[in-house]
């Protein structure tokens, strides 16, 4: 499904954060979701690809990466290790 068959029922100029993460003065990774805004899990997984790729394009830009091809394969390889082999066990709640 591509971005623009997504719903969005605010004007732009409305527009608040979806998704915030940053990491707390403990190293702790957080992650603040706006659920109001998810509306389904086939929607994530369009926002997580769309996350993918403008991470691998900043790690291009950055010259963190060669490429943006071999950012992406870096970042999907870590990602199917970390869901192997979780390093993290999301121990924070909903509010």
């Amino acid at each position: 499904m591509p971005m623009d068959d997504i719903e969005i029922d605010f004007e732009i100029d409305e527009a608040l954060p979806l998704l915030v993460g940053y990491v707390d003065e403990e190293g702790d990774f957080n992650v603040q979701i706006d659920t109001d805004q998810l509306g389904s899990a086939e929607n994530v997984g369009i926002i997580l690809a769309s996350i993918e790729q403008h991470m691998a394009g900043a790690l291009a830009h950055a010259g963190l990466a060669t490429t943006e091809d071999r950012a992406l394969t870096a970042i999907r390889d870590a990602y199917q290790a970390e869901i192997a082999n979780p390093t993290n066990n999301n121990d924070g709640g909903m509010l």
